[in-house]
């Protein structure tokens, strides 16, 4: 799951720094960017594989104004009749980064803005060579990759753009993927979706109580 959402992400900042999306057929949709102020993104889903049971709920907080995001989960974990459960919460405020494990009270922080940085220049980079350089859209870089695009679908009353790539299927509305699949298994589902709702401050803070230390850098 990780690496097709990698692509995704390396997708989105091609585009930024490539040029606009261009849409055509029934395939295609205005889903591929943001255009909200804020936006709140509320997932549940179980998945069962090989007598794990899994159950996870998480929570997107996403202020674009203002360039800060906050996602809590909670996983619920059944194995051979034992039960885990383990709670996180990531958060990105501006320049600095938290990721912090909600069971130990603990957490680390480091500077994104590096990180950043360094995203938008491999980007900027791969769209200027090789094969890369065409790639101007969602849809180009999903066939480039030997995905394939499919019709829209609504989930939630939102308008998605519907995608195979690399064995996932992914509905992407506005730069959020709202439902993921492997195979017959679902591994994202979003069961409420809020645009530009105003988001508590404290959202994007690190609760009382957590002990934050600093992150290595990423240099050393």
């Amino acid at each position: 799951m990780k690496t097709i959402i990698g692509a995704l992400l390396i997708s989105t900042t091609l585009l930024s720094c490539g040029g606009k999306s261009t849409n055509s057929g029934t395939s295609s949709s205005n889903n591929e960017t943001a255009d909200y102020n804020s936006i709140v993104v509320t997932y549940q889903n179980t998945v069962d594989m090989m007598g794990v049971k899994t159950t996870t709920n998480e929570t997107i907080w996403s202020d674009e104004k203002n360039n800060r995001k906050a996602t809590f989960t909670s996983t619920e974990t059944n194995f051979m009749g034992q039960n885990t459960k383990e709670e996180s919460l990531s958060i990105e405020n501006g320049d600095w980064g938290y990721n912090i494990n909600l069971n130990e009270k603990t957490g680390t922080k480091s500077n994104i803005k590096e990180m950043k940085s360094m995203a938008t220049a491999m980007a900027a980079g791969l769209a200027m060579s090789g094969d890369l350089k065409d790639i101007k859209s969602l849809k180009d870089f999903v066939e480039s990759n030997g995905g394939k695009m499919l019709p829209n679908e609504t989930i939630l009353g939102k308008e998605c753009t519907v995608y195979e790539l690399m064995g996932t299927k992914q509905w992407l509305y506005k730069g959020m993927v709202l439902k993921a699949m492997m195979g017959d298994k679902v591994m994202m589902n979003a069961v409420k979706v809020e645009e530009n709702v105003k988001i508590p401050a404290e959202k994007f803070e690190v609760p009382a109580g957590i002990t934050i230390t600093e992150a290595p850098e990423m240099n050393e």
